[in-house]
């Protein structure tokens, strides 16, 4: 096995790796939770719609121009941007 497969098979893992420790501490915790995988989907189809448009992401985002311009200034405000 290459040194660089190794890195890729690792690459394509972290994701659902981070994704089942959240869901494995939900559930230890006498919790369950089965909306990680309507997230996902969720996810994966605004990011593929997003990536078939050749516009800006502006005109349809707007607070994202304004926390990249925040973030630049202070470290604390991206966290803020991410909370809304």
């Amino acid at each position: 096995m290459n040194s660089n497969r190794l890195v890729l098979i690792v690459l394509q893992v972290a994701i659902i790796g981070i994704i089942a420790v959240g869901v494995t501490q939900v559930i230890i915790t006498t919790g369950i939770d089965l909306s990680s995988g309507s997230v996902i989907a969720l996810a994966a189809v605004v990011a593929a719609s997003l990536a078939q448009t050749s516009d800006s992401l502006t005109p349809m985002f707007p607070s994202l121009s304004t926390c990249r311009r925040r973030s630049l200034f202070s470290p604390g405000s991206a966290s803020a941007c991410s909370v809304g």
